[in-house]
């Protein structure tokens, strides 16, 4: 994988240094070279990721509501009871075509 982040140990020589940074043995023979402004390229951005873990707690409440229920359950009943009732009729024939008077309470 590579490492875009990974710098070379040593540094490459791929331009050569300016003559102030030159060692004095190493001068070029030819007449010294003009140095131009630096050319300043936009900066490149480099995107480093940090991760962080967070918790975000949830409070979900419920209530629970217990309901009691009563039923009542009416039953009826008719108890009975047996009663024994003798009837006595009283009957009076007059068996005679008249009756006597003396008999007669009514005078």
């Amino acid at each position: 994988m590579f490492n875009h982040c990974h710098k070379p140990k040593k540094p490459m020589q791929c331009c050569p240094m300016p003559s102030n940074q030159m060692p004095t043995n190493q001068l070029p023979a030819m007449s010294q070279p003009m140095m131009m402004p630096a050319n300043v390229h936009p900066t490149r951005t480099v995107v480093e990721n940090q991760f962080f873990h967070t918790i975000v707690p949830h409070i979900h409440p419920i209530h629970i509501e217990k309901r009691q229920h009563q039923m009542y359950e009416h039953r009826h009943y008719y108890p009975q009871t047996v009663s024994n009732v003798a009837d006595a009729q009283h009957q009076h024939f007059d068996c005679c075509p008249e009756p006597p008077e003396k008999h007669h309470d009514c005078d």
